[in-house]
């Protein structure tokens, strides 16, 4: 299983991931606050598959621009 950790900035997000044992499955990545980042961490989710949960820090409002599949 995989865990997944994002922190939500204004303009960058930061993402890192472990396994269920607590070791880093790839080296955390950033990713754009828009579409096109979207679409890149969700590429990166899917090579990390299966991933068993997402969690994000919600930062004041930033995290309103989630995207609506989570």
């Amino acid at each position: 299983m995989t865990f997944v950790g994002i922190d939500i900035g204004a303009e960058v997000h930061a993402a890192a991931a472990v396994n269920d044992q607590g070791s880093t499955v790839c080296k955390p990545f950033r990713f754009t606050a828009d579409q096109a980042g979207h679409t890149a961490l969700f590429a990166e989710l899917e090579r990390l598959a299966p991933v068993q949960l997402v969690v994000l820090e919600a930062t004041g409002h930033y995290w309103k621009t989630s995207p609506p599949r989570w």
